[in-house]
């Protein structure tokens, strides 16, 4: 019981939340964010209810007034927001809106390149931001079933690992393996890509 009235407390503010930022006219993704984390305790509560056989009693939640202030009327494109803007997202993304994000932040890691490094440390910040945005994708991914298989078919590998892979596959020399880990940081899978329909 005692659970039950924390969750039924913390979802009347996230609530009062949510109502505060419209109020205020603030940006729509942040106002998207509060939902999402209001419609994450309240998938808890339920949850919580059922496990422990204790009826729901939404009416304590739903006594401020507000009705289904929980619910959005429209979607935002979170594409090219920083993962750190969207960690309440973690979790709740559909395979298609976490492929775009992986799609575009891989694309700009040329961007994000020190060019007056050596080839080599530029390889290094390449397989390392491409490793950071494919473990952000991975949590962001509501299919924890699919992401546990990727991280089993598809494991993240350190730069010498990568750089060993294409020694070998590719009989490239050390020099060159550098300059393809390079090349090919910004590139995405393109049967994947397809098959979201995010390629032709």
């Amino acid at each position: 019981m005692q659970r039950q009235r924390q969750l039924e407390t913390r979802m009347r503010a996230e609530r009062q939340k949510i109502k505060l930022l419209q109020d205020g006219e603030a940006d729509e993704t942040d106002i998207m964010l509060a939902r999402a984390k209001y419609r994450g305790t309240s998938q808890e509560y339920t949850s919580f209810s059922k496990a422990m056989e204790l009826p729901q009693q939404r009416q304590r939640v739903t006594i401020d007034g507000l009705e289904n202030i929980g619910v959005g009327k429209t979607k935002i494109d979170l594409t090219q927001k920083d993962y750190g803007d969207i960690i309440n997202m973690k979790g709740k993304m559909s395979n298609v809106d976490v492929r775009k994000w992986y799609k575009y932040h891989n694309e700009n890691i040329p961007q994000l390149i020190d060019s007056s490094k050596s080839i080599e440390e530029q390889a290094r910040q390449a397989c390392k931001l491409r490793n950071q945005y494919r473990f952000q994708a991975r949590e962001l991914m509501k299919d924890q079933d699919a992401r546990k298989i990727l991280d089993q078919t598809d494991p993240i590998i350190s730069f010498e690992e990568l750089l060993s892979d294409k020694m070998k596959r590719k009989h490239l020399s050390r020099d060159e393996a550098v300059k393809d880990i390079l090349n090919t940081a910004v590139k995405t899978r393109r049967s994947v890509n397809k098959k979201l329909g995010l390629e032709d």
